[in-house]
C-alpha cells in the first residue's frame, strides 16, 4: 500500500528551518511559490492539502472555493486578518496561527519605540547627520515613574507590561476578556478603557483586529487622553483612525507616535503622518528578528505536520480550543456524539427547525462546543453532498435555518454521563440519548425517551410498531428470505399509545423494496434504515 502524500503550498518567505521541518516528513510535499500571480495561485490551490502564509498573502474567499481539497490554512504569525476566516469556516478549512513565536519580538519592538519616543533617538540621529548639534531641542523624559497603558493583555501585551514594570513604570491594562487571576501575579492595574486613556503617559496597542476593535482609537478616544501622551502601535494599523491621530498630533494632544503598522501598507509616500517629525515609522517590523522568524516557521511547520499526519489541532482560530487534559477526556465523546447525530439524521423527517443538545452528569463538566459540533457533523453529513466537519458544521446548520441550542442540566442522573439530542421538525420531535459504558463502550440508551441499549454501529433497522405477538417473527422471516441476518435486537416497553420501539442490528443494508414491504405490515407504523458504517 502506498503512503499518502500531503502537498503543502508556501506563498510567503518562510525561514529555512520551517521548510526543512516540513520536508523531514516523507509524506509532506512542499511547494514553495513565493508571491505567485493570481493565475498561478488558482492553478496550484486545487492540488493542495495545506497552505502556509505570512502577512504578504491575502487568502480570499474565491481562493478557498477553488482549493477543493484544502484542509488547513496556517498563518505563520499572530494575526489572521489577511485570511478570510469566515469563508474558510464555511468551506470546512481549519485556520491556525502561531501566536507565541512572535510575542517577545513584538513586545521588545514596542518597548524600543517607547524609549525612542522618550529620548528623541530618531530625531537626534537626523540632526547629527545634518550637522546640527542642538541638544537643547531634544530634551527628553524618563519613563521611570510614568504610567504605561496597555490595551490588550494577551501574550504580547503581558510581555510589554512585564518590561514596563521592570522599568519601574505604573502599568494600567485594559482587556475585557482577562481577569486579575489570569495575569499570573503581574502587578498590572486592570482598568476600563476610559481610565487607561485618561491616566496614561504612554499608550501601546496589543489587541486583535476585528469589528469591535477597528478604529477603537478615534476622535472621541483621543479627546479623552491626557495631553502630551505618547502612542505606540505595533499591532494593526486599522485599530487607529489615522485622520483622528493626525489631528491629535497637530493640536498637541498626542506628543509623539511610533507606528509600525498602517491602515494601508506600505503607506503612500504623501501620507500626512509621514511628514510630521514627531512621528516615528517602521515598516511592520514586529516579527522581524532572526529568532522570531525561525521560531514561527518551526511552530507552523510542526502544527501543519501534526494536523495532516495525526489530526492534532493546535492554535486553531475557527475551532474550539481544548487543553491536553480536556482533549483526552472529550475524545471518546466526539465519536459518540457524531454517531448519535448520524442516527438521528436518518430517523427524522427533514428539514429541521431546531436541535438541542443537553449534557447531564460528568460529561456536563467538559467543554460542550466540540461535542455539539461533532453531533452536528454527524447530523448533517447524511443529507449533504459536501464534506461536513467540526469547522463548518454550525455554519451549515444555520444556512438551513436550523437553530442550535446546547445546555448543561442538573436533572436526574440515571447514568454517570448522559447526552440527549433532540431534533424538532415540521412533523414533531425525535430524540436520542447516548452514554459511554466504562468510558469506552458507546451506547444509545434513550430513543424518544424510551429506554433502550443500542450499539451505534453498522446497519440498523429502526421501527415503531404495535405491541402484538408475532411481529418480530414476521420481520425475521422477511429479512431471512433476503439472506439478511439479525445480529442483535432491542425492543422497548410499549408507550401509552400502545407503540414500542424496535431496533435491529442487521448484516447488510436493506433493499428499498424490502423496506417498502416492511412498511406495509399492519403492525408497523414507521420504519427507517440507518447506516453507521
Amino acid at each position: 500500500m502506498s503512503t499518502p502524500s500531503f502537498p503543502v503550498l508556501v506563498t510567503d518567505p518562510l525561514h529555512g528551518a520551517g521548510i526543512e521541518k516540513l520536508r523531514s516528513q516523507p509524506s509532506i510535499v512542499v511547494r514553495e511559490q513565493v508571491r505567485p500571480t493570481e493565475e498561478d495561485l488558482l492553478a496550484l490551490l486545487p492540488e493542495m492539502d495545506a497552505w502556509i502564509v505570512r502577512s504578504g498573502t491575502r487568502v480570499k474567499a474565491h481562493h478557498l472555493a477553488a482549493a477543493t481539497r484544502l484542509k488547513v490554512v496556517a498563518r505563520a504569525g499572530v494575526g489572521v486578518d489577511n485570511v478570510a476566516v469566515e469563508a474558510a469556516t464555511r468551506c470546512g478549512v481549519l485556520v491556525m496561527n502561531a501566536p507565541d513565536a512572535n510575542a517577545i519580538t513584538t513586545a521588545e519592538l514596542a518597548v524600543a519605540h517607547m524609549l525612542s519616543l522618550s529620548r528623541h533617538l530618531v530625531q537626534g540621529d537626523r540632526m547629527v547627520r545634518s550637522g546640527d548639534w542642538n541638544r537643547k531641542a531634544l530634551v527628553g523624559s524618563e519613563v521611570s515613574g510614568k504610567t504605561l497603558g496597555v490595551l490588550g493583555l494577551g501574550r504580547i501585551g503581558r510581555h510589554v507590561a512585564r518590561r514596563g514594570l521592570g522599568l519601574e513604570m505604573r502599568v494600567l491594562g485594559y482587556d475585557p476578556f482577562v481577569t486579575a487571576d489570569a495575569l499570573g501575579g503581574l502587578d498590572i492595574e486592570l482598568a476600563d478603557l476610559s481610565e487607561v486613556l485618561e491616566l496614561s503617559d504612554y499608550l501601546t496597542l496589543h489587541v486583535p483586529l476585528n469589528e469591535r476593535t477597528r478604529g477603537m482609537l478615534d476622535a472621541e478616544a483621543f479627546g479623552r487622553m491626557r495631553r502630551g501622551i505618547r502612542l505606540i502601535n505595533c499591532a494593526r494599523g486599522p485599530l487607529i483612525d489615522e485622520a483622528a491621530l493626525l489631528a491629535a498630533l497637530e493640536d498637541g494632544t498626542v506628543a509623539a507616535a511610533a507606528l509600525d503598522v498602517f491602515q494601508e501598507e506600505p503607506p503612500p509616500t504623501d501620507h500626512p503622518l509621514l511628514r510630521l517629525p514627531q512621528v516615528v515609522c517602521t515598516p511592520h517590523l514586529g516579527a522581524s528578528t532572526e529568532e522570531a522568524s525561525r521560531k514561527v516557521a518551526l511552530a507552523v511547520a510542526q502544527q501543519v505536520t501534526a494536523f495532516l499526519l495525526r489530526g492534532e489541532v493546535a492554535n486553531a482560530v475557527n475551532l474550539p480550543a481544548l487543553g491536553a487534559d480536556a482533549s483526552a477526556e472529550v475524545a471518546p465523546y466526539l465519536t459518540l456524539c457524531r454517531r448519535a447525530g448520524s442516527f438521528l439524521s436518518q430517523i427524522v423527517d427533514w428539514p429541521l427547525k431546531a436541535v438541542r443538545a443537553e449534557y447531564r452528569g460528568e460529561v456536563a463538566e467538559l467543554p460542550l462546543a466540540p461535542m455539539t459540533l461533532s453531533f452536528l457533523q454527524g447530523l448533517l453529513q447524511p443529507v449533504l453532498d459536501r464534506p461536513v466537519n467540526m469547522i463548518n458544521a454550525r455554519v451549515l446548520a444555520a444556512d438551513r435555518g436550523c437553530e442550535v441550542e446546547e445546555r448543561r442540566s442538573s436533572g436526574p442522573r440515571d447514568f454517570q454521563s448522559l447526552v440527549r439530542f433532540e431534533a424538532q421538525t415540521a412533523t414533531g420531535v425525535r430524540s436520542v440519548g447516548v452514554t459511554l459504558f466504562g468510558h469506552r463502550m458507546p451506547r444509545i440508551v434513550l430513543l424518544d425517551d424510551a429506554r433502550m441499549e443500542i450499539i451505534p454501529e453498522g446497519d440498523l433497522v429502526v421501527l415503531r410498531n404495535q405491541d402484538r405477538p408475532g411481529v418480530i417473527g414476521r420481520l425475521g422471516t422477511l429479512l431471512g428470505e433476503k439472506k439478511i441476518n439479525i445480529g442483535n435486537m432491542n425492543v422497548s416497553p410499549p408507550a401509552a399509545d400502545g407503540l414500542c420501539h424496535a431496533v435491529l442490528g442487521v448484516s447488510a443494508p436493506l433493499p428499498e423494496a424490502l423496506v417498502a414491504e416492511l412498511a406495509r405490515l399492519e403492525e408497523i407504523r414507521d420504519v427507517r434504515v440507518v447506516s453507521l458504517a
